[in-house]
């Protein structure tokens, strides 16, 4: 039997702790819980972080904490948002390997099982991920997700979080990474799987095994189109000044940029295609005039430095002159 780098036994069945964070999503919620209570693995635990809900989810987690069970705890606490929720959650849990759910989403049969397979059998694993299925608001069928495979250079050439709903991490690759950077609201999912990529391999398990549910209440729709574009720029600008940026990444710089822009145009522009497209343009023209903004000030301050600058060397260049003056009368009382 072997060991992986995070002190597991690699081929056994490692524990498990999924925490579903929750904000006012009451109508979906039972649902995502079910999906995962029922799950065919022993060694889980299901941890449910209310962040300060106010439309009857705590007493929903009540009728789930009144029933006897190892596999189910749930804690409240005053509304902080998505990216601390999940890092309590992350110091809370004890499983080895730690997933997150949103409220709304769900896992099919069999999906921690097969996920927690595919992380065991290999040291060399932090992450493994499976294909997921869009659906409506109502549980209706959309489509499909087959993903690809992650390597950081794709993930960051087309700034594609790749990683859907379902993933599992080992445990000590959270801890060493430190969880959600919570400066990030619509991003931080991207931006982890960014920093544990560094830790060792993703992996993908290529069937359906979760379910993505799209509606209109969901955060990052287009009003948020300029912000999320924000963060996927200040995404960029972490890596490539992070000072560790390899040949092949930094061959991709250009590329990236670009990507970081159309994604926060074409995925966050509205629903209808014209609302994308013009978005990308509106985007592409206030990003403009953010940095060219940026630009002015940078160069206000130094005209200003170099007429502070200039002055100095004036007065300088006066006292300068004046010495000489007082050397040149030494000078001729000494001659005389």
């Amino acid at each position: 039997m072997s060991v992986d780098k995070a002190g597991a036994n690699v081929g056994t069945r490692p524990t498990v702790t999924v925490l579903i964070p929750t904000f006012n999503r009451v109508e979906f919620l039972d649902e995502a819980i079910t999906s995962v209570l029922e799950q065919d693995y022993d060694a889980l635990e299901l941890l449910v972080l209310d962040d300060g809900s106010t439309d009857g989810t705590r007493q929903l987690l009540e009728r789930y904490g009144g029933t006897p069970s190892d596999r189910f705890r749930w804690t409240w606490h005053e509304n902080m948002g998505q990216a601390r929720t999940l890092n309590r959650g992350f110091d809370m849990a004890e499983g080895e390997l730690v997933g997150y759910l949103s409220s709304d989403d769900v896992l099919l049969p069999s999906a921690i099982s097969k996920l927690a397979g595919a992380v065991a059998a290999d040291p060399d694993v932090v992450v493994a991920y499976p294909a997921w299925e869009y659906m409506s608001e109502d549980g209706e069928k959309i489509d499909n997700v087959m993903p690809k495979s992650f390597t950081l250079l794709h993930a960051v050439r087309a700034s594609d979080p790749v990683i859907g709903p379902g993933a599992l991490a080992r445990r000590s690759a959270v801890n060493a990474v430190g969880g959600w950077n919570t400066g990030l609201r619509y991003s931080a999912d991207f931006e982890f799987w960014l920093r544990i990529a560094a830790l060792g391999s993703f992996t993908l398990v290529p069937e359906v095994l979760a379910r993505y549910r799209w509606h209109e209440t969901m955060a990052g729709r287009s009003s948020e189109g300029f912000e999320i574009a924000s963060e996927r720029f200040a995404i960029t600008d972490d890596v490539y000044s992070s000072g560790v940026v390899g040949e092949e990444l930094k061959s991709v710089e250009n590329e990236a940029y670009r990507s970081a822009l159309l994604v926060g145009a074409a995925l966050l522009g509205g629903n209808a295609p014209w609302e994308r497209f013009f978005l990308g343009d509106r985007l592409n023209r206030q990003m403009f005039e953010k940095r060219r903004e940026s630009q002015a000030v940078d160069a206000a301050r130094l005209r200003d430095r170099i007429d502070e600058l200039r002055g100095e060397l004036d007065i300088l260049t006066r006292r300068i002159a004046a010495l000489g003056d007082t050397l040149a009368r030494q000078d001729n009382e000494v001659d005389v």
